[in-house]
């Protein structure tokens, strides 16, 4: 869990010492630090980085959302929590870990859906732009008429990769911009070259874009 939405890591070391406190760590199970900085807001330094420095833009201009606003684990990480700390909960009086599992139905769910919209709504912004292909399966598809992935809005007919789209949400007309997730773009862990490639090309298109002030 991430103190908010694309963290960049800022003031990691304070967290685990306020968790260490919480649960007075013993030396008989471990110890807690933080991760290095390529697992502690790589995703979040990308986003600044790579989306909203080359639409000059910063954190004060953009409204972030997530398809999931909880955390959930995946079965690696349902596994480690069971091998290397429900071991030690009992003896050391540690808390249970509650995050739960993540299911398809969590991610595909129209009551979210919906409060996702209400955000949008809320955050008056006249841009949407999406991250990879989930927010487009799993919001656009079920608002508007044309459906697909980030694939076929690039190979679409007279579109590109970055291209905005004139869309109407809900009764409401959004410039869409559909992009790779930053995962991609930053090529962190497993990802895409073409989307890695596309993307920097996209920056360097920006560059000698006017913008009006």
């Amino acid at each position: 869990s991430e103190p908010e939405i694309f963290w960049r890591g800022e003031n990691a070391d304070k967290i685990i010492k306020e968790i260490n406190k919480k649960i007075e760590m013993r030396k008989e199970i471990g110890e807690l630090f933080p991760a290095g900085r390529n697992l502690n807001g790589p995703s979040g330094t990308a986003l600044d980085k790579l989306y909203l420095k080359p639409l000059r833009l910063c954190r004060t201009d953009a409204w972030l959302c997530d398809l999931l606003p909880e955390s959930r684990l995946n079965p690696n990480q349902k596994k480690a929590i069971e091998n290397h700390y429900n071991r030690f909960r009992k003896d050391f009086n540690l808390p249970e870990a509650t995050i739960p599992l993540f299911t398809q139905s969590d991610i595909d769910d129209q009551t979210r859906r919906e409060e996702i919209l209400e955000e949008l709504f809320e955050s008056k912004a006249e841009t949407l732009i999406l991250l990879g292909d989930l927010p487009i399966k799993h919001f656009l598809n079920h608002f508007v008429d044309r459906k697909g992935n980030l694939n076929d809005f690039v190979n679409a007919p007279d579109s590109f990769y970055g291209k905005e789209h004139e869309m109407i949400i809900a009764g409401k007309p959004f410039k869409v911009l559909p992009l790779c997730h930053p995962r991609q773009a930053q090529r962190l862990g497993a990802s895409s070259k073409k989307w890695h490639d596309l993307h920097k090309a996209w920056m360097e298109s920006l560059k000698t874009k006017q913008y009006e002030i």
